[in-house]
Formats: structure tokens, sequence, C-alpha cells
């Protein structure tokens, strides 16, 4: 398990799913693989998946400096969109969104996908799919 993403060009939409236990160095790592990604420049909004996520403890300073990256990331990105279903990190999702809602860019943690996508004016049916297939590939590939 850990993270995986996908963009929908056609939605300018990154759809991302966090399952079971991740680290600190996998959000990193991920980051990383986001940032080098011309597609995920190109997307203007996001929803990220965290309802099956195991997430250790972090510190409101972990969160925040996350929080720091990605609008690093970003900067020279057009304006940006962001919900994040929480599920049990529904916490670490909140706080991370009041750190990342600045003028560029807009975070609100949700419980559930389809308020999210109403908010982010996107397809339901589409965004759940793609968070189902993002699922099975993330479990299928750490299967022994």
């Amino acid at each position: 398990m850990g993270i995986a993403y996908r963009v929908v060009e056609s939605a300018r939409l990154n759809v991302t799913v966090i399952d079971g236990p991740v680290t600190g160095e996998d959000f990193h790592s991920f980051a990383h693989e986001q940032a080098n990604d011309p597609a995920w420049h190109a997307t203007t909004r996001s929803l990220t998946d965290a309802r099956t996520a195991i997430i250790p403890a972090v510190t409101t300073e972990t969160v925040n400096g996350f929080a720091a990256l990605y609008a690093s990331m970003r900067d020279q990105d057009e304006p940006y969109e962001s919900a994040i279903i929480g599920g049990n990190a529904f916490e670490v999702a909140g706080n991370y969104a009041e750190f990342r809602s600045d003028g560029h860019t807009h975070t609100i943690a949700f419980n559930d996908v389809v308020t999210a996508c109403i908010w982010l004016r996107v397809d339901s049916d589409l965004v759940r799919a793609t968070i189902d297939e993002l699922r099975e590939k993330l479990r299928h590939s750490s299967a022994p």
C-alpha cells in the first residue's frame, strides 16, 4: 500500500489515493514525483482520498512543513482548489487544509467523496472509479 495519483486531463484534476500505512518519507518521495510531472502542474483541482490511510502521529510543524512544500511546488502554477477526504486521518487533513489555504490555493477537508466532487465541480462517478482503480493498484502491488 502507499500513495498513488492519476491526472484526469479532461477535468484538469489530480486524484490521489493514500492507502494503508504511510510515512513522512513516503509523502516526500511522492511529492518529488508530482513536482517532476508536467501534467500534475497543469491541473487546477485536486482530490485526495485518505479514508484508508494509516498515518503515524504528526506534529503541527510537520503538517505545516508539508503544506509549505506543496505551496512552493505550485507557486508558479495556476490557482488551485484541493479537497481532502480525511477518513481516519480527518484531523490531519483538516490541519493541512488550514495551512494550505492561501490566496493561491484553497483546500478543504471533507468526510465524503460526493460532497468533495460537488465543491470541485467534477463528476463524482469518474472520481470514484479513479479512486477504486488507484486503490486496487496500490493493494495489488503491495500483495506478497
